[in-house]
């Protein structure tokens, strides 16, 4: 199940080529793709469900009500290694353990119901031999009446027939249903690949867990062809780690929004409104000085004409980048030129191998990123702050120290791997386990070192499968297990505003088709495989490939607005207006546009500098207002409403093509889709 993600454009080598190679074995592969663009692996699929964007959560919890009315779940493996059989205490919300329960037992005992005893038994992990426990139902335990974690999955979908998913979806019911019955097929395994578009919209959260609870129930965890494997690690680093552990209390307290969002917390990292608006608004304190280091913000942030009201009220700003940028030429009072991967040392795990990836040139004055890090903490302990030096202290930080130059920087990337960094590169790929020793399936079942003679479980407090996720709840009301300082550990936080909810729902989102009547169309956005991110705009070449960004518009809608195919377009949102060359194709759903950001950097060069980022540029369209995300704050970047018209805008004479230039690179549906692009070859 392709869900919202297209390998074979978006990660051509490494996705792409691994389901080419799948598709080429003798018995096949079935695809289903839940996109509302024809992508290069909808060609190749058996269904297309071209979903209204924003409306994920909807097909899923319409997918889970298909499989649990149907009984197409696996019932052993849900009452075994989920906590679908456990009871759960209406007054907390929480699990039902055995003192609540008035059994004897402690308070990390869980509870589930027997049915041929018609009463509450206390869990004998994993399972009590000869039980089979209710998976659905409500009954009453010492004056409470308590559902299973089954039952209130099961009353969570209850309203999501096909036809009403199809509706708001806009998807076509038999569609739906043929591919439940391809995901359910009792013949392979089957598995779901989540694109990245379902965290970019306010259900973020939401999407996850209903993704997770549908492989939950058909108990597609750590089997061979499964995606949720927990294979064995590779003995070397391809990240190295922070050091949460140093900041005091006070910092952690002060990090923006993240007492309300508090899954942010798992990064490490605060909340991207929030910080926003004590820059603007001092709100709750003012923040002077920004160093960036992730590219160009006008064409990663949402919203990103809101940094013309931010930026004068900062002190100072840094940024680190390979070449100049709009955020640059318009924000930055200082560049750190850093190099670009092809100029970087990194050790990269593939499977059950390590490719030691090693510079291939180094152009200009770079220095990589790391080092430039290291370099202001060591300067900074220099000039007193005591907390820096903690950082660099494996006693104080409780963890892998902070390096200090390249030479450990690459000690700690090779971590386990008992060679220099020189006879690494000399191997090149590194084969440290065979491929049976790799593929390490089912290790819920190994054995416990703690508990000899018992199974391990998972890495949940019950040790089981969460699809009523107590987490959830527990996080939103302490911060448990991310929330950590110098002076606690845990550090309980205060409760979110609201409990987050442990499971799955849906909530049209706030800018809807099915009220907007000025702003009628639904946008989406996607990868391109020529650039990275919101990088390499400035190469000609590419530019020769992908020169203007393609506004995809579906031949109904291209008339209803008086679009033709190849017109430069206006698109507008709430926040702003930018511009795209129209795509006029059956490749995108009805009511729904396509665009993948984009940015002018020949324009830095004009007398409006600020025209670089905004005259083609979705994400000057894009929502970083409220509503948020519960859990991750996470705002909208698909999903929201625009409208269209003809566009003969002055500026647009400036931009570097040629009509004859422009040429669609993505296929049309065709009756012989096999035919549109050789995936063997």
């Amino acid at each position: 199940m392709l869900w919202g993600t297209d390998p074979s454009n978006s990660s051509v080598a490494t996705g792409g080529r691994a389901l080419a190679e799948l598709r080429n074995r003798p018995e096949g592969l079935r695809t289903v793709v839940i996109d509302p663009r024809y992508t290069l692996d909808a060609a190749k699929a058996e269904v297309w469900l071209p979903i209204r964007p924003g409306t994920d959560a909807a097909l899923l919890l319409t997918w889970t009500r298909w499989i649990l009315e149907n009984e197409k779940y696996d019932a052993d493996f849900c009452r075994t290694w989920t906590n679908m059989p456990y009871l759960i205490n209406p007054e907390t919300r929480l699990t039902l353990k055995a003192t609540e329960a008035g059994l004897p037992g402690t308070d990390a005992d869980y509870v589930v119901w027997d049915p041929e005893k018609n009463a509450p038994v206390v869990v004998e992990f994993p399972m009590n031999e000869g039980l089979s426990p209710a998976l659905f139902g409500t009954y009453e335990v010492n004056g409470m009446q308590c559902a299973t974690g089954g039952q209130l999955l099961k009353e969570s979908c209850e309203e999501w027939t096909l036809e009403k998913g199809a509706e708001v979806c806009w998807l076509d019911p038999e569609q739906i249903e043929r591919a439940l019955e391809i995901y359910t097929d009792p013949n392979g395994q089957s598995g779901i690949m989540q694109g990245v578009c379902i965290d970019q919209y306010v259900q973020s959260q939401q999407c996850a867990l209903g993704a997770l609870n549908l492989e939950f129930l058909m108990g597609n965890v750590e089997k061979p062809g499964t995606m949720l494997q927990k294979f064995a690690p590779a003995p070397c680093k391809d990240q190295l780690g922070n050091t949460p552990r140093l900041l005091s209390k006070e910092k952690v307290m002060k990090r923006c929004g993240t007492i309300e969002h508090k899954g942010i917390l798992c990064w490490d990292m605060a909340h991207i409104p929030s910080v926003f608006k004590a820059m603007k608004d001092g709100d709750p304190y003012q923040i002077h000085m920004w160093i960036e280091r992730s590219g160009n913000k006008h064409v990663v942030l949402g919203n990103s004409s809101c940094l013309d009201e931010i930026v004068p009220n900062l002190d100072y700003i840094v940024q680190c980048f390979m070449y100049p940028t709009a955020f640059s030429v318009l924000c930055a009072d200082l560049l750190l030129p850093t190099t670009e991967w092809l100029e970087t040392n990194l050790t990269i795990p593939q499977l059950n191998t390590i490719v030691m990836r090693q510079a291939v040139t180094h152009l200009f004055e770079t220095v990589e990123e790391g080092i430039i890090w290291t370099q202001i903490v060591q300067k900074c302990a220099e000039l007193g702050n005591t907390h820096c030096p903690k950082a660099f202290d494996e006693v104080a930080c409780m963890t892998t120290p902070f390096y200090k130059n390249e030479y450990e920087k690459q000690l700690q990337h090779l971590n386990k791997l008992d060679m220099t960094w020189d006879e690494a590169c000399e191997k090149g790929v590194i084969e440290w386990a065979t491929p049976e020793e790799y593929r390490t399936y089912q290790t819920y079942l190994a054995d416990d070192e703690e508990n000899p003679g018992k199974p391990k479980g998972f890495g949940t407090p019950s040790k089981k499968l969460e699809v009523y996720c107590e987490s959830n709840i527990i996080l939103g009301r302490t911060g448990a297990p991310w929330s950590q300082c110098a002076e606690e550990a845990p550090l309980v936080l205060p409760p979110a505003s609201a409990d987050y909810e442990p499971l799955c729902y849906y909530v049209e989102p706030a800018e809807s088709p099915l009220t907007d009547t000025e702003y009628p169309l639904v946008l989406t956005e996607g990868r391109l495989p020529m650039y990275h991110h919101g990088t390499l705009r400035n190469i000609p070449y590419l530019r020769e490939i992908y020169p203007v960004p393609e506004m995809w518009i579906h031949p109904e809608d291209a008339e209803k607005y008086g679009i033709a195919d190849g017109q430069w377009v206006n698109i507008e949102s709430r926040r702003g207006k930018t511009h795209g060359k129209a795509r006029v194709t059956t490749a995108i759903a009805k009511g729904v546009v396509y665009q993948e950001r984009f940015w002018a950097p020949e324009l830095l060069d004009s007398d409006d500098p600020a025209q670089a980022y905004k005259v083609m540029n979705i994400n000057v369209l894009t929502k970083n207002d409220p509503p948020y995300n519960p859990e991750y704050g996470t705002y909208t970047l698909r999903g929201f409403q625009v409208k269209v018209s003809p566009s003969d805008d002055e500026i647009l004479k400036s931009v570097w093509i040629e009509p004859e230039q422009f040429q669609p690179w993505m296929p049309a549906p065709s009756d012989k889709t096999e035919d549109v692009f050789d995936y063997g070859a």
